[in-house]
């Protein structure tokens, strides 16, 4: 298993991956030589921060533009055939017949050279630490370069929640990971508690969890449907009351949602 991070943006999220099994590991050094290290090391595991893979997104689209219009227009015709096919794969429903053939056209000419150009062993990419963009995180599934976007925080060692290879919904972070409890505040905002939760919080930390063992992330968020949590912003201000329970103004200690855990 050889992983390779990104030391420019790389946090603790890749600690966590690096614990999973012994791997061999991979620093990558600067964003101008991606396309050099990924050659080199063939990883099978990418794990950086949304600005590597905006950064990879962009200068596909400026090779392709760049092209002669035969080029071009091979390319865009793939991309928009691959985003259609993602749309219902990721939707679970069947692929029609027709786009079903257009899809592999699109395979064989444009998306299998975009995944030898990663090394061709990659099984996906890790994206933690800043929202991704869904379009971004689309073209890459449909190119065969699944992006697993997770979320956490130091204090939770740090992962809370992460989509998996079977469960990928762009725009989410994901199901709560094994042994961690999920839940949403009445103000909105991202409570947790279980196994990953830091023990022995000092300082600010400390006062963000309840009596109740729930720790108060700052970040506000809501499940979809299908138990895929959502991070729609930061709560903007905190009050610590003496209970050392934080609240944002105006809330109360009421908690109407179900807890979602793994």
């Amino acid at each position: 298993m050889i992983r390779l991070k990104d030391v420019e943006g790389w946090k603790i999220l890749s600690q966590h991956v690096e614990a999973i099994r012994e791997q061999h590991l991979a620093a990558l050094l600067s964003l101008p030589v991606v396309p050099e290290n990924l050659g080199e090391v063939r990883p099978t595991v990418v794990v950086s921060v949304p600005r590597l893979y905006e950064k990879m997104y962009a200068r596909i689209l400026d090779t392709a533009s760049a092209g002669g219009p035969v080029k071009k227009n091979l390319f865009f015709w793939a991309r928009q055939v691959g985003l259609r096919w993602a749309d219902e794969v990721l939707a679970g429903r069947s692929v029609g017949p027709a786009l079903a053939l257009q899809y592999r056209v699109a395979q064989a000419l444009v998306f299998r050279k975009l995944k030898t150009r990663t090394g061709g062993r990659l099984r996906f990419f890790v994206s933690g630490g800043a929202p991704l963009a869904v379009d971004i995180a689309r073209f890459f599934f449909a190119a065969g370069l699944p992006i697993l976007e997770g979320y956490g925080l130091t204090e939770t060692s740090p992962l809370l929640s992460v989509n998996t290879l079977d469960r990928i919904r762009p725009g989410t972070v994901g199901p709560p990971a094994p042994g961690v409890e999920i839940r949403i505040a009445g103000d909105g905002e991202i409570l947790t508690r279980g196994r990953t939760l830091a023990r022995g919080l000092v300082g600010p930390a400390r006062s963000l969890t309840d009596a109740d063992g729930w720790y108060h992330t700052g970040d506000l968020g809501r499940f979809d449907e299908e138990g895929h949590l959502r991070v729609t912003g930061r709560c903007s201000d905190r009050i610590v009351s003496r209970g050392s329970t934080s609240n944002a103004p105006g809330s109360s200690n009421a908690d109407s949602s179900t807890p979602m855990s793994v």
